[in-house]
């Protein structure tokens, strides 16, 4: 018992001092030149973990990011403007940093742990299909959506995650990797939703 109370113990420690849960990196070249959380974020944080909800008609992009800085998780409203929607220059900026309970985030990344969330795979997020009983098939599109993307940044790499519309994709179709990707999505806004501002 008293192993398991240690083992218990240096878990939640870890988390405390900027430890996120092991991953892959899964990004590609791309991905890196076109995130402005990368270039704008990844030289003064250990640990960065950001959402976006962007959409193509959106004039400002607002972030919402968690940080750990020298001993410190922060948590940090960002927004920006693009000059067009294909030009990865910005302007514009805004940024709001405030300090956040560490047992918060403890509490967040155990989650993100517990339901694998480094596991999910971008193409099972965006999946709309459903073959029905008759040998057909019903494909579903939200046209004008919003794209909901996590973007983590660490030791272990950056590694990021795309679901186009998830809400309504998962209302028209079920996917148990889209309900875990919504379910961390959701506690991750309410440490946001808990400070004041």
């Amino acid at each position: 018992m008293k192993k398991l109370l240690y083992a218990y113990v240096l878990i939640l420690s870890s988390y405390s001092f900027g430890q996120i849960p092991k991953y892959t990196s899964n990004a590609i070249d791309l991905d890196l030149s076109t995130s402005s959380v990368y270039s704008e974020f990844q030289n003064g944080y250990e640990v960065i973990f950001s959402l976006n909800l962007s959409s193509y008609w959106q004039k400002r992009e607002n972030y919402q990011i968690l940080v750990f800085d020298e001993g410190t998780w922060k948590i940090i409203n960002w927004s920006h403007k693009r000059i067009n929607p294909n030009n990865p220059k910005i302007r514009r900026k805004r940024k709001k940093v405030r300090a956040i309970d560490s047992k918060k985030v403890n509490e967040f990344l155990e989650l993100v742990d517990s339901v694998k969330f480094f596991h999910l795979h971008n193409d099972s997020l965006n999946w709309n299909e459903k073959y029905l009983n008759d040998g057909s098939v019903l494909k579903t599109s939200v046209l004008d959506g919003h794209t909901h993307e996590f973007q983590i940044i660490s030791q272990y790499g950056f590694f990021t995650l795309q679901a186009s519309n998830p809400e309504r994709l998962q209302e028209f179709i079920a996917v148990e990797q889209r309900k875990i990707f919504l379910k961390i999505e959701n506690e991750f806004l309410d440490l946001f939703a808990d400070i004041s501002d």
